[in-house]
Order: structure tokens, then sequence, then C-alpha cells
């Protein structure tokens, strides 16, 4: 088993800082069989996405089957106290997974294709932007 805090903490492991808002990312790798626990802290969401392997997450007395190439969305309304999020790699082979939590921000936002805004106008603005090619390129 290997999981990787990329940014945030995890099970008394902590990675790099998130320079604005409180948020964590995960890259797990889990053997045949291996679990991996990770407090889900009070009020925040996360966001699971099995890459491989076949994975049980369990939050008290309630599982989710979660196959490879599936993601699952997940809260914790709880005012004061973590949710323990229980993964399991129920798979023969190994399991591999990506974890992204936070605090929702709580802002309006639209989405055309690649792009997210706070509204129309950015929209608007953002999509004319890349037509006259200001944005770049890789």
């Amino acid at each position: 088993m290997r999981v990787r805090v990329v940014l945030g903490e995890s099970g008394g492991v902590s990675g790099a800082r998130s320079p604005a808002l409180p948020l964590t990312i995960l890259d797990g790798q889990l053997a045949a069989g291996a679990r991996y626990t990770h407090a889900l802290p009070a009020q925040h969401s996360a966001w699971l996405y099995a890459v491989a392997g076949d994975l049980q997450i369990s939050t008290g007395d309630r599982a989710i089957h979660l196959p490879a190439g599936r993601a699952v969305a997940i809260r914790n309304l709880s005012a004061g106290s973590a949710l323990p999020l229980d993964l399991a790699n129920m798979a023969a082979d190994a399991g591999h997974f990506a974890l992204f939590s936070g605090s929702p921000i709580g802002e309006y936002f639209v989405q055309q294709g690649p792009f997210v805004m706070s509204s129309d106008e950015e929209l608007q603005q953002v999509q004319a932007d890349y037509a006259a090619g200001r944005l770049g390129s890789l």
C-alpha cells in the first residue's frame, strides 16, 4: 500500500499546503485486499475516483461499490466530527484511487466545454479571448 499526500493532510501525513482554501489530494495504490482510511473533515466534500481495482468505500454502516473507471462524491454534513472513509481494494490485482476533498466554496459558476467562469459575461469573454488567440499556447 502506498498513499501519497499530494496536497493537504491524511493519516497524520502532511503534503504541500493549498495556497487558498483547505484542500486534500491523495494518490493511492492499494494491493489486493489492502485497506486505507481517510478522515473527511466536518463540512467537507470529497470526490473519489477508482483508477484501477475494485474498491469498496464504507462510511459507518453504509458501503459503496466502486469499480475501476467510476467515481463517487461524498459530503460530510457533520458540524463537528470527521467522517471516516474506509477504502478497501476487493480485486485480486492492485488498485489505484485518486481522492480530492475540500470545503465547498458555495459560488455560482457557469461552464461550457473546458471553460468555467463565475458569470455568463465572463464565459463569453474568455471564449472570445480564446478565439482571438489571447490565451496563449502550450
